[in-house]
């Protein structure tokens, strides 16, 4: 049962008096609106832009992590054994 303003006390009260009435608003609005073809294209063409340049970025750290591997093998003279039970 919901009280009316004028019962509650305090700042307390005042404060869930408040929060209730935030959440019976947010109750009331839509939570979503539904996105035009534009705005849908739009989206995915943003994300098909951060897909490509997150597989680009991710090959570039693989191989340049391959190649420092390979140089630290060379630096510390690694037989092909060493480097397989470096590698796991």
């Amino acid at each position: 049962m919901q009280k009316h303003y004028a019962a509650y006390d305090g700042v307390t009260d005042l404060y869930v008096y408040f929060f209730e009435q935030g959440l019976q608003q947010r109750r009331n609005q839509p939570s979503k609106r539904e996105l035009s073809l534009q705005e849908k294209n739009d989206w995915e063409a943003t994300l098909d832009k951060a897909r490509t340049s997150t597989v680009l970025h991710t090959n570039t750290i693989a191989a340049c992590e391959q190649a420092i591997d390979k140089m630290v093998y060379q630096l510390f003279d690694l037989t092909a054994d060493e480097i397989a039970v470096v590698e796991g």
